[in-house]
């Protein structure tokens, strides 16, 4: 089948139908033909705007009454085994009626019936998503599944509806932590769905990462519509996924039985990764779209009439005969909400809680992933008619005033940006949470796993325990996903969140040195609004939000992404020094945004030293970008010896042998014996970790350790070589 492209869009384009078809549509109008189809709807298809859904609905329910008597070509564009098939979101149907032919319009209007697709004959792109999508569909490994479930309970025994803005769970950390997965796998264990944002785009980019972003439910919560507010839209949307989750859930009963794969699980599968669109998700985003566009025509009018801004906003008050006096603001809002979720979301709710209830769930989940495009408008004008996630929980928490008897509705609102939840502390001029009625939100949830992909067996020698198959398996489950040529580069690339190093930016100084070096931040509002931006951007994770003020985080210890430190500071380029300033400047003399006296200077200086040793150590030959990685048939982690720390920091003391008398000197001969020893002895470190252990009662003062290996690398692992070289600091 031919295809033609409209702004982006794909469109099935037969000559010989389209021809074929509007003869029979010219008939229709000379009053020709064997059936007649509604001439005002039809004339309404090529020269009314805006476009209304509502017409090529009634013009499937003719063809449907009228079968055979219309042409075979109209029936199967319009219908699909004799109901309507499922019409293109508004957005294409708007492209499309800028065609001006009616015939190509209605051959068009139904949303495509794709074949699956086989991997033989993929695109780069199509690749590209199977590269994805194979890591983010293997067996998944770790306890986050359990302890989310279980912290569901504690978030239930909490939540008090008179201090919090809505059932609204924030699930906040940085990238890769595996908070996508996370939300994808609880499916399997809790009823839920999950919606997935991204960059407004016209097809899905598979380089924006995985899961791709949902296109129909985003163009339909983002689409600004003058005639119905945000929140009317909101809860059109949680109405209409509840009515076709309750639908699918009595539908396929038998499949709610444990052990078998519920329906929301299969309903939003995706079964080629290459092409989004030729998914069961996909056809059922479009479902819950139709139900939603059915609510807002029937309701958005009435609801959006109700609601006035001004002082004089009366609301319609079942428990009385008239009207209520005059409310303050949040209070109207607050009531103008309820009554919308009564109406458009409550019914079906009530619905799927009993259905859901009846096979022994206690909650349903719907998320939003990457919930912070909800927010993602270019201006403030008309505000109230675009989304935002003020707009969607003022429907969430209008939910508290209807019990559905023992089951709860979650909401998850997922994120790297943790300023979308007013986690930091205020700026000047912030706005107060009276938007949200003077209540707060509950805690994040933030505890997502780590180090869930290393390898249950032990490696079987220094060399393997050296590479980079292994090393990616440490830290976040992101980095076992990619492949060893490009690894160091996607590690760099995340930490910095830029494809080039600034060594005179305060958060890519932090960032590095913070991987290689260990830094604990001070405890303020300008440390908080650091360490905020080094989650949202920087790889740091975060720990706890005390109030506003507070928000504790650490740089745990990843081998990629010290790797990816290292690589941005070389001391072969002139970066280093810059950076070096950078962090003594800015960061710890005079905006003090790094606790040094929790360090203590001198161990801090101690630890930069060594870690600028260890790079000069391992910088020999200047041409290779990731210095540290010795790419031969398997990648792996560069060492150097003892000796060559040694020599860095202290020289080889052969400018001593010059002068007999220091040759004699018993303190250079036992260097030139240490530096003997030394080359026998393998280092790696690529960072330090701090150790909660203390030192026993009479035991001399160890401040850094540095383990060693002697012997072959490529050998199995020999305990008895391991040793380890100990430094004190004054």
């Amino acid at each position: 089948m031919p295809f033609s492209t409209i702004d982006g869009l794909q469109f099935e384009e037969d000559d010989h139908a389209v021809t074929a078809l509007n003869q029979w549509l010219s008939k229709q109008q000379q009053g020709a033909a064997t059936a007649t189809l509604n001439p005002f709807v039809l004339n309404a298809l090529t020269r009314r705007r805006p476009v209304v859904k509502t017409h090529f609905h009634s013009l499937q329910l003719e063809c449907q009454r009228l079968g055979d008597l219309i042409p075979e070509t109209l029936r199967k564009a319009l219908l699909v085994a004799g109901k309507p098939r499922v019409l293109r979101p508004l957005r294409e149907l708007e492209v499309l009626v800028e065609s001006d032919n009616p015939a190509y319009i209605l051959l068009n209007a139904a949303e495509p019936l794709y074949e699956p697709a086989t991997y033989g004959g993929m695109t780069r792109r199509g690749e590209q998503a199977y590269y994805l999508y194979g890591p983010f569909t293997r067996k998944y490994r770790g306890s986050a599944v359990d302890d989310f479930v279980k912290a569901l309970d504690m978030y239930d025994k909490m939540y008090d509806k008179d201090k919090h803005f809505g059932r609204c769970i924030p699930i906040i950390q940085s990238s890769g932590t595996g908070k996508s997965r996370l939300m994808d796998e609880l499916a399997k264990t809790v009823p839920s769905v999950t919606i997935c944002f991204r960059r407004d785009r016209q097809q899905y980019d598979f380089q924006d990462g995985w899961p791709p972003q949902d296109m129909v439910p985003r163009d339909y919560l983002m689409e600004k519509r003058l005639w119905a507010r945000a929140e009317i839209a909101a809860a059109a949307f949680l109405g209409a996924t509840s009515t076709f989750l309750n639908d699918i859930c009595v539908q396929e009963a038998e499949n709610l039985t444990p052990g078998r794969v519920p329906p929301w699980v299969t309903s939003f599968s995706l079964q080629n990764p290459a092409a989004p669109r030729n998914s069961k998700r996909h056809r059922s985003f479009l479902e819950i779209n139709e139900i939603a566009e059915k609510l807002l025509a029937e309701h958005a009018g009435v609801l959006s009439r109700s609601y006035n801004a001004d002082d004089t906003y009366y609301v319609e008050d079942k428990f009385s005969d008239g009207c209520i006096p005059p409310l303050p603001e949040a209070e109207r809002i607050s009531l103008w909400c309820q009554q919308i979720y009564r109406i458009m979301v409550s019914d079906a709710a009530e619905k799927l809680a009993a259905t859901l209830r009846r096979h022994g769930h206690r909650f349903l989940v719907i998320g939003f992933n990457k919930c912070h495009y909800l927010n993602d408008h270019e201006s403030l004008r008309d505000a109230g008619f675009t989304m935002s996630m003020l707009a969607m929980q003022r429907i969430i928490a209008a939910a508290d005033e209807f019990s559905l008897e023992d089951f709860t509705f979650w909401f998850t609102f997922v994120s790297t940006n943790p300023s979308v939840f007013d986690l930091g502390p205020p700026r000047e001029d912030y706005p107060s949470n009276n938007l949200r009625h003077g209540k707060d939100l509950l805690p994040p949830y933030m505890s997502i796993g780590f180090d869930q992909m290393v390898p249950p067996n032990l490696s079987t020698s220094p060399h393997v325990a050296l590479s980079l198959d292994r090393l990616k398996m440490y830290g976040r489950p992101l980095w076992s996903a990619e492949v060893e040529d490009t690894l160091i580069l996607q590690a760099f690339l995340k930490l910095f969140c830029a494809e080039v190093f600034v060594p005179m930016k305060v958060d890519h100084v932090l960032a590095a040195f913070s991987q290689q070096v260990g830094l604990k931040l001070a405890r303020s509002e300008a440390s908080a609004r650091v360490a905020l931006e080094g989650v949202r951007r920087h790889m740091r994770v975060l720990l706890a939000v005390g109030d506003r003020a507070y928000v504790e985080s650490k740089v745990p210890s990843e081998p990629c992404l010290a790797l990816a430190a290292a690589r941005a500071l070389r001391p072969s380029l002139m970066d280093l020094g810059v950076a070096l300033d950078t962090l003594v400047k800015k960061l710890i003399m005079n905006d003090r945004l790094v606790d040094w006296n929790a360090h203590g200077f001198v161990k801090l200086y101690a630890r930069l030293l060594l870690t600028l040793v260890r790079d000069q150590a391992t910088d020999k030959d200047g041409k290779t970008e990731d210095y540290y990685v010795h790419k031969s048939q398997e990648y792996h982690v560069r060492t150097v010896t003892l000796a060559d720390l040694l020599v860095q920091l202290h020289g080889d003391g052969g400018q001593r042998k010059s002068c007999q008398e220091d040759a004699q000197n018993p303190q250079s001969n036992m260097y030139q014996s240490l530096l003997e020893m030394a080359q026998q002895k393998h280092v790696n470190f690529t960072h330090f970790w701090h150790l909660e252990e203390s030192c026993s009662h009479d035991q001399p003062v160890i401040d850094i350790i540095i383990v060693t290996y002697s012997g072959s690398l490529t050998s199995e692992w020999d305990d008895g070589n391991l040793g380890m070289f100990c430094i004190k600091t004054a």
